[in-house]
């Protein structure tokens, strides 16, 4: 009997029972090395890191410390500027995704609270305005080779409308004027996409009660515009040059001249006949055409030819220089359009056959100028192409049509052959085009009025957005956005 007693007694030593051992580094640390404890006593558990809290346990009646109560577990590490899982450092191994991740910011993400930021993340060929035309999305956008818009005017609560622009004499900056309110304002699109202040053209401007129908033109290094102005005294057509960089006037304090004859101006339109070296100004006068030719390129009191009004109930007069001279385009009141040439002498031939038609504009082509144009009724027009012989009067042939019939407005088309026009009125879209590959066409954004103007590299288009109504864009200001050609 004795030699079985002693195996059964060390046995149930082995099985003598003892507080489960703590499993958490920061909620349940040794009482003193006591695996038991008196019950009903209490003593602090969890952590003070981070945003960890500690909580209190209790001795139980079989001498065992109970749960961790009232405490702040540890959690896991985001970016947040807190030490999330309370091991004493902030935001280690963590990343913040960065905003954009479409295009070449696709997966990009900045080391949380580091010294990098996620203009960095983003990578070498990330661009803030798209500028490259390199098949990439570098602007991130989700659009490739098309910058975001850009709002020119930033203007709440005031109407900006009617842009007009011409690339800037050796760059691919772009100088708009608009009008704001009730007076106009010029910016200059940069080329890395920013824009300068917005600046009044000139003193007269900032005189009148009302100034509007901006036109501008570039040759060389000269950059001239003119607008209508309204005072007491009247109404007056206006003409200066402007600095390239600012958009303000560069004549003395900053001042314009006025084109003298007219008296009740509705539109202007400007161009310059290099091979005769003058600056030609059209302008809508009581519904007619005048035309005023200025000397040297600048802008001087004593016209070098001045035509009395003629081309009556005109309006949406277009002028391009072409052929050594001057290409006009305007509609007549009967919904015919008509073209007609200024030549180096002055006023000349006109077309005498009127195709039914709006909005033509001109430029230089094989065999002669070639003018587009919508053609067609009122929700049912297509943009059109013609052929146009210079002889004793001005002969254009229709060569055909560029698009299906479609309800089209405000055609504009640039020298280099981009062109742009407003699609819908009651929701009107922008669209742009090559005219030599018009299926390429795409929409640009829901807007009105469309300007486009061509550099080395890029299409830019202008275009307001007066009452549209569009979660894309702001209503009642000027945008722009610039595309790869």
């Amino acid at each position: 009997m004795t030699r079985r007693v002693v195996p059964l007694l060390l046995l149930a030593a082995c099985f003598t029972p003892v507080a489960e051992p703590c499993r958490s580094k920061t909620r349940c640390p040794p009482d003193s090395g006591a695996a038991t404890c008196s019950p009903g006593s209490t003593r602090e558990c969890g952590s003070h890191l981070g945003i960890c809290k500690v909580g209190k346990q209790t001795c139980q009646s079989d001498g065992l410390w109970g749960r961790c109560l009232g405490g702040v577990d540890p959690g896991i590490e985001v970016c947040d500027g807190k030490d999330n899982n309370c091991d004493g450092n902030i935001d280690e191994g963590v990343g913040a995704v960065c905003p954009l991740q479409k295009g070449v910011c696709a997966g990009a993400a900045a080391a949380c609270m580091g010294d990098g930021g996620c203009v960095q993340a983003y990578g070498p060929q990330y661009e803030g305005v798209e500028r490259s035309c390199d098949g990439l999305d570098n602007d991130c956008d989700g659009v490739v080779d098309r910058s975001a818009l850009i709002d020119v005017s930033s203007s709440p609560g005031v109407v900006s409308r009617k842009p007009v622009a011409v690339r800037v004499p050796g760059g691919d900056a772009v100088l708009v004027l608009y009008e704001e309110g009730v007076k106009i304002a010029a910016r200059v699109l940069r080329a890395d996409g920013s824009l300068s202040a917005a600046v009044a053209p000139s003193a007269s401007v900032e005189a009148a009660t009302k100034a509007y129908a901006p036109a501008v033109a570039v040759n060389g290094s000269r950059v001239s515009a003119a607008w209508v102005e309204e005072s007491a005294a009247g109404k007056k057509v206006v003409v200066t040059s402007l600095d390239p960089s600012t958009g303000r006037s560069t004549l003395t304090g900053a001042g314009s001249l006025e084109v003298l004859g007219v008296t009740a101006p509705t539109e202007v339109a400007l161009t310059f006949d290099e091979a005769a070296g003058w600056l030609l100004v059209g302008m809508v006068d009581s519904g007619n055409i005048r035309l005023v030719g200025y000397p040297n390129l600048l802008p001087m009191n004593a016209p070098a030819f001045a035509r009395d009004p003629y081309f009556a109930n005109a309006r949406r007069l277009t002028m391009t220089t072409v052929n050594g001279g001057a290409m006009l385009g305007y509609d007549l009141g009967d919904g015919r359009l008509e073209r007609a040439f200024v030549g180096p002498m002055g006023p000349g031939e006109y077309e005498h056959s009127q195709p039914q038609g709006q909005n033509g504009w001109t430029f230089a082509g094989d065999g002669g100028p070639n003018s587009w144009f919508l053609a067609g009724g009122a929700t049912s027009k297509q943009v059109m192409v013609s052929r146009c012989t210079l002889s004793s009067m001005v002969s254009c042939t229709v060569a055909g049509a560029a698009t299906a019939a479609g309800d089209f407005d405000a055609l504009c088309i640039s020298e280099a052959r981009d062109a742009v026009w407003q699609e819908g009125t009651s929701a009107p879209q922008v669209v742009s085009a090559r005219t030599d590959r018009l299926d390429a066409g795409f929409h640009v954004a829901p807007g009105r009025r469309p300007w486009v103007v061509s550099t080395a590299a890029h299409t830019v288009v202008f275009f307001d957005t007066e009452s549209v109504v569009s979660t894309l864009v702001q209503s009642d200001e000027v945008y722009v956005q610039k595309g790869c050609r």
